[in-house]
């Protein structure tokens, strides 16, 4: 559950409702905000769904739906195929996996930190200023939470 809400959820979430606050309250193009918003949503469905595929392992498929859930899984973050090598040294591999899945995965808040770049980036393009200061403040703390986590 965790990795479907992670991998194809939670990212279509906040970009979705970051977008359209952005749209609303900054009067900053809607095709410049809907190019990020196709790119953000093409990254988390391909590598999210595809990356759930290291769970098809457990339940009796072959071997190489591992790997490439796997692969895919660490590409939903954009940190690189070694993120979730981390987890291979608990099934039996060498003791290296640890510490390359260790030092790729904390990589993993680096596309949540672009999100808050991108939103004050928006909000400092804007050609209009807004006078719900409420709803331009939660655009901005969206991304600075989704990047705390």
């Amino acid at each position: 559950v965790v990795h479907l809400w992670v991998e194809g959820v939670w990212e279509l979430i906040i970009a979705a409702m970051l977008a359209f606050v952005l749209i609303k309250v900054t009067g900053v193009d809607r095709e410049v905000i809907e190019k990020w918003l196709y790119v953000i949503i093409t990254l988390a469905l391909v590598t999210g769904i595809i990356g759930t595929g290291h769970h098809y392992f457990w339940i009796g498929t072959p071997e190489y739906w591992q790997w490439w859930g796997s692969i895919f899984s660490a590409l939903a973050l954009v940190t690189g195929i070694i993120g979730t090598g981390h987890h291979y040294f608990w099934i039996g591999t060498p003791e290296y996996w640890l510490w390359w899945g260790s030092i790729f995965s904390s990589l993993e808040p680096i596309p949540f930190f672009a999100m808050t770049v991108f939103a004050f980036n928006m909000v400092n393009r804007r050609r209009r200023e807004h006078p719900n200061k409420a709803a331009v403040l939660w655009a901005l703390g969206t991304g600075v939470m989704a990047f705390l986590g």
